[in-house]
């Protein structure tokens, strides 16, 4: 039921809040589920994504999932993303800017 809320609440404010790349892959998560230390890393091996913010925030690239398989835990970006989403909030719940 708590899982269900959370994803309810992620995509009831996911068009208003949009966390920096940078904290939703931190690097306890590049760690502990990619072959790099840090989000900087993982963009500086593959040059061409990192001029792609937003192509990489949707996953529209196959070579991106190629990437992903070949250097991660995961099976394709949008995996990644949610794991990194789900980790993130379990530690943020109320996401990068808190509601008061």
């Amino acid at each position: 039921m708590m899982r269900w809320i959370r994803r309810w609440f992620r995509s009831a404010t996911s068009s208003m809040i949009t966390i920096p790349l940078p904290l939703l892959f931190n690097e306890k998560f590049m760690r502990e589920h990619t072959t790099f230390i840090s989000w900087h890393a993982f963009t500086e091996a593959e040059k061409e994504f990192s001029t792609l913010e937003n192509q990489i925030r949707k996953g529209m690239d196959p070579k991106l999932d190629h990437f992903v398989q070949n250097h991660t835990s995961f099976q394709s970006w949008r995996e990644m993303k949610e794991k990194a989403e789900e980790e993130y909030y379990k530690q943020y719940p109320y996401g990068p800017s808190p509601i008061l």
